[in-house]
């Protein structure tokens, strides 16, 4: 996939090139908000850097300024910023506020989501987890009786669970639901 700058500035920018499952192609959808004119790095580009160094811990918009004029020029290209002039904190603060944040979110929600693989299901993997616990020191046991005893236990295929119930004998036994 191929990121490129608007026609007024394809002149002095080289093309980007974008693996397709980067967070810059993930930006690509988001429109940008800005006036063709004044467009200096693409918008994938600028959000890339700002994920970039907020997941440095840089917060505000001085401090993601900071953090890429800070960056070696090989790693500004490879965030995407070709041209080697990071964006300003005035223009951060602009792009921010103009920005759709529902479509920044989308994005990064795509990027971000995991691939859903299902499992096989194979014959005899199916689980059942038992609890049980024995309460001594709660109750009084005339005559050397036992403790309650509690037991519950939990189906994993079938999301079931049966709870504790007190048998006649005072002690608990498993009911189903």
């Amino acid at each position: 996939m191929q990121s490129t700058a608007p026609a007024v500035i394809r002149q002095t920018m080289v093309p980007l090139q974008i693996a397709p499952r980067s967070l810059a192609a993930a930006f690509t959808r988001v429109p940008d908000p800005r006036r063709v004119a004044s467009v200096v790095s693409p918008l994938a580009a600028v959000l890339t850097l700002a994920v970039a160094a907020i997941l440095a811990n840089q917060l505000s918009e001085l401090a993601i300024t900071q953090w890429g004029a800070r960056q070696p020029a090989e790693r500004l290209r490879a965030l995407g910023v070709v041209s080697g002039r990071t964006p300003c904190q005035s223009t951060l603060q602009r792009l921010f506020r103009k920005v759709e944040g529902q479509a920044v979110a989308a994005a990064l929600r795509a990027y971000f989501a995991p691939v859903a693989v299902p499992l096989p299901v194979v014959a005899g993997s199916q689980g059942v987890a038992v609890d049980g616990k024995a309460q001594r020191g709660r109750l009084p046991f005339p005559g050397g009786r036992c403790p309650v005893h509690a037991l519950t236990a939990f189906c994993h295929e079938h999301g079931w669970s049966w709870p504790r119930s007190r048998s006649s004998e005072g002690r608990r036994r498993v009911r189903p639901n």
